[in-house]
């Protein structure tokens, strides 16, 4: 057994993890919120919940802030509001548009 062969897709996801751990995490949150069909399920909730269509968007939509949520245990950060800016400022401006 060789233990000192990392494979190559291995190598290259082990690279970009030490070079942009952030960057890793939001796509691999991003792929957990999609692929559990979550969106529509807060959608729904959303939906049943509003009185009438009318009235301004949110800033974030609960989509956005459960995968932000996500995101910090990911990142083993605390969901401290403290946390949560730090995090915030850290991301792109096309990481924060994934969700």
């Amino acid at each position: 057994m060789d233990t000192g062969h990392v494979p190559a897709e291995n190598a290259h996801f082990l690279a970009a993890a030490r070079a942009d751990p952030v960057g890793v995490c939001v796509v691999e949150v991003d792929k957990v919120i999609k692929k559990s069909g979550v969106q529509k399920l807060l959608i729904h909730w959303r939906d049943d919940d509003a009185k009438s269509s009318a009235g301004r968007r949110p800033v974030l939509t609960p989509t956005a802030v459960l995968s932000f949520i996500v995101l910090q245990v990911r990142l083993k950060r605390a969901p401290l509001i403290s946390e949560l800016s730090e995090t915030l400022l850290q991301l792109s401006r096309t990481q924060r548009t994934i969700h």
